[in-house]
């Protein structure tokens, strides 16, 4: 079996590089990104299972983000992160996405969420 390719967009440097490297350690090939902007083209270019977004970004906000990608890649998992949950999030922004989860994030949690997740979206490939 591959190992599940996971991205992440999140504006945070040192969140994102702790996410990345967490992620990593436990066995998932990951890309990070700071905003939305490379992700088309990463999409584009290699099979991704697993999208995780943070809410609040500079330039595009990861609903929007999410809304959008969920048009093109059906298949694919996302997550969002937050630090306003809970919040009431929009109905589109709620049939985009697969979890909204608290930040921070606790490490075995999003593991946990990130197993789940990919194996979803690989089984929606099928």
């Amino acid at each position: 079996m591959h190992s599940s390719h996971i991205v992440i967009v999140e504006d945070n440097r040192l969140l994102q590089e702790a996410l990345a490297d967490h992620l990593r350690e436990q066995g998932f090939s990951v890309h990070a990104l700071s905003d939305g902007k490379g992700l088309d083209a990463l999409l584009l270019e290699q099979p991704v299972d697993l999208l995780i977004l943070d809410l609040n970004l500079p330039h595009d906000d990861g609903g929007s983000i999410a809304v959008r990608v969920r048009k093109t890649h059906a298949d694919l998992a996302i997550v969002i992160l937050s630090a306003r949950l809970p919040v009431q999030p929009e109905l589109a922004l709620m049939q985009s996405v697969d979890l909204l989860m608290p930040k921070p994030v606790l490490p075995q949690e999003l593991t946990a969420a990130a197993h789940r997740l990919c194996a979803l979206a690989q089984n929606r490939r099928r």
